[in-house]
């Protein structure tokens, strides 16, 4: 028998990984570095990250959608944290 490997992600699952770690660094963005834009949080998370989580699950099956709102976060926490550690540095 051969051995088979099987992808989590397909292109939707992958897409919507893409969009939670977008909604979440947009949300990390507007709260530290824009506080004059502190009212796109609510319209962010109703319009990119809702959507992001809902058709993950649905499109992308519900382990790639419990994977994508775990991994679509650690993403993006990582990435503002080295921008924020940057941004002091110089």
């Amino acid at each position: 028998m051969d051995a088979q490997v099987v992808w989590l992600w397909n292109g939707w699952g992958a897409l919507f990984l893409a969009g939670v770690a977008l909604w979440q660094f947009l949300h990390i963005a507007v709260s530290v570095f824009f506080q004059g834009l502190y009212f796109l949080r609510d319209p962010l998370a109703l319009f990119l990250g809702l959507p992001s989580i809902i058709l993950g699950f649905v499109l992308g099956g519900w382990v790639v959608g419990l994977l994508n709102i775990v991994l679509g976060v650690a993403i993006a926490t990582t990435i503002a944290r080295m921008i924020v550690i940057f941004r002091e540095r110089n």
